[in-house]
């Protein structure tokens, strides 16, 4: 039987950056400079430019992969909370970028698309169905932020979001010791409405104002704490990995969520890759994201334990451990 193996991992940023200064600037509510970044740490973030769309800027990411590793790719996942059209899939835009002759596809699970498309391509890798599958990642939620709202529960939401893309190269391997080790995925239906953008679908599909997020942060929260975070030990103990071998790529949207991570699991802050101050919320591609930074410096190698922890929307969580 044939596991999943990340060969090679790439990401692009927009080159539009904006400060924590010219979100002071464009807030509707007297918020500054010093209490965004003391909330959220968040220093700058990147917005992408009028022209620019998920397909476009995504095709940099996966151009790096192909050039770097010269290989045939026989499958295409863009997997985003964001797109270029409702339809075709934006896979298909990006076959024709790249001039891919390969099936595609999308998949959409909020910040939880990546875990959600790695299981899937794990499925496809073991059922020998295709041997070398490029998977994506590429977010634009800048668009669906309203710096003007007068709801101070969306603050967070659009002070935290920006634009980034990122993919992983996927290939076959014999190794019995890779890849999943352990997950799980759950998720609460009941608060489906806590987070989320209605525009596009046949709930609401012209009203401009349902195009940006609406968040009503303490019911989801107060679901974070007293369900999700509790069970993380639990599910370390069933691993059987040490603590101090282990590096967490935990997509997060404030400090104190990282805080209370760190306090209920008693990991050192040290084998949590975050990147606060300049690399924070990008919805589906912060871990790809996080972990081609890390590749890149050399900090990440075959054999190494890792923990992909991806909430959604505080409405789904999934969480891998993964030998690479």
């Amino acid at each position: 039987m044939f596991n999943l193996k990340i060969i090679d991992a790439a990401y692009y940023l927009p080159n539009n950056k904006v400060t924590s200064s010219q979100i002071e600037n464009k807030s509707w509510w007297i918020i500054t400079k010093w209490m965004i970044e003391r909330l959220i740490w968040i220093e700058e973030r990147y917005y992408r430019a009028d022209d620019e769309y998920p397909s476009t800027l995504a095709s940099e990411a996966c151009e790096k992969l192909i050039q770097r590793n010269k290989e045939s790719i026989d499958l295409i996942i863009f997997a985003s909370t964001s797109r270029d059209v409702s339809e075709p899939a934006t896979g298909n835009i990006v076959q024709h970028i790249l001039w891919l002759e390969c099936q595609a596809f999308d998949v959409s699970n909020a910040c939880a698309s990546f875990l959600t498309w790695l299981n899937i391509a794990d499925s496809f890798i073991a059922s020998w169905k295709y041997e070398n599958i490029l998977l994506c990642s590429w977010e634009t939620p800048s668009i669906a932020t309203n710096p003007k709202s007068t709801d101070k529960k969306d603050l967070i939401t659009w002070s935290t979001l920006w634009d980034a893309w990122a993919a992983f190269l996927l290939w076959t391997s014999e190794d019995p010791n890779k890849w999943i080790k352990y997950q799980k995925f759950f998720n609460r239906w009941q608060n489906w409405e806590d987070i989320c953008v209605k525009w596009g679908g046949a709930r609401s599909p012209r009203n401009p104002e349902d195009t940006y997020f609406k968040s009503h942060l303490e019911t989801s929260m107060k679901y974070f704490w007293e369900i999700w975070l509790q069970s993380f030990q639990q599910w370390l103990e069933v691993s059987w990995w040490d603590k101090k071998d282990i590096k967490i790529f935990f997509h997060q949207a404030s400090k104190n969520i990282l805080e209370a991570l760190l306090k209920t699991t008693w990991f050192s802050t040290d084998k949590v890759i975050t990147t606060f101050k300049n690399y924070w919320n990008t919805a589906s591609s912060s871990i790809p994201l996080w972990f081609a930074l890390e590749k890149e410096k050399w900090n990440i190698k075959e054999g190494d334990k890792v923990v992909f922890i991806a909430p959604a929307a505080w409405l789904a969580f999934w969480i891998m451990f993964i030998q690479l």
